[in-house]
């Protein structure tokens, strides 16, 4: 989830002005939220990867170094796959090859089906009740006030229905086979006690050639400033960023929540 503009005002996502201090950095709001249309008729893995082929095409980008969160991490390595000859350097946080529908036990299932049929008829109401649960399981440790505009952050990025077809979308996501296939030297990240499985962080960096996996120990799955893991997110990140040639330029897709992408 996310809002280019309303994002500008958030205190809980930092990833844009922490990056753009040294690297041109570019956001862009997924399909079917924030400020892209929102008639979005699919929502599959080969859908995110062209709208990812015609940012990179409209800004002209040669070579650049790709950031891809949750879900839009699963849009990174299929786009990492398609265009080796692009990605410099990839970056995979908290980010999933295999959708819940797959890793997710049949008590897991169940209750993922519940809060998408919640989300649906409850998403759009004043009452922030069905999209707090959203919200606890993202940012638990978030104060009243962060909690808060995570809330308004979801209604003011998704409909109802865009909301549950995104999650539902989530659960069929599967991309594993094309991790062996990535060329670009690989960075992934996962917080111990994120809502998406640690697991998945770890068979992520297990199946992509030479890449490196780091541990974070928060249960956030957005990072807040005061979190020690923050700082180790992005000292581990500029480290990695910094190996090898000068890069021209950054992008950075959210899906970020923001899964980047």
């Amino acid at each position: 989830m996310s809002h280019l503009a309303f994002n500008r005002e958030s205190p809980v996502w930092h990833w844009t002005e922490e990056f753009a201090k040294d690297h041109a950095y570019v956001r862009y709001d997924q399909r079917g939220s924030g400020l892209s249309d929102w008639n979005a008729p699919s929502l599959s893995v080969d859908a995110f990867v062209r709208d990812l082929e015609a940012v990179v095409d409209a800004l002209n980008l040669d070579r650049f170094a790709l950031i891809g969160s949750s879900r839009g991490g699963s849009t990174a390595i299929a786009y990492a796959a398609r265009h080796p000859e692009r990605v410099s350097h990839l970056v995979l946080y908290g980010a999933f090859a295999q959708g819940w529908r797959i890793w997710g036990n049949s008590a897991e299932i169940e209750r993922i089906e519940a809060i998408i049929t919640l989300v649906r008829q409850s998403w759009a109401t004043d009452n922030p009740a069905a999209r707090q649960i959203l919200t606890s399981l993202i940012l638990p440790d978030g104060t009243l006030e962060e909690m808060s505009w995570f809330n308004d952050l979801q209604r003011i990025s998704l409909s109802a229905e865009n909301a549950a077809r995104l999650l539902r979308s989530n659960g069929e996501v599967n991309v594993l086979d094309l991790l062996p296939g990535i060329a670009a030297p690989t960075l992934v990240l996962h917080c111990r006690d994120d809502v998406i499985p640690f697991d998945q962080g770890r068979l992520i960096a297990s199946r992509i050639p030479r890449a490196r996996f780091v541990a974070l120990d928060s249960r956030n799955q957005i990072l807040l400033l005061r979190d020690p893991a923050w700082a180790v997110f992005v000292s581990e990140v500029r480290r990695f960023l910094r190996e090898g040639a000068p890069l021209m330029s950054r992008l950075g897709t959210d899906a970020t929540a923001d899964r980047k992408v």
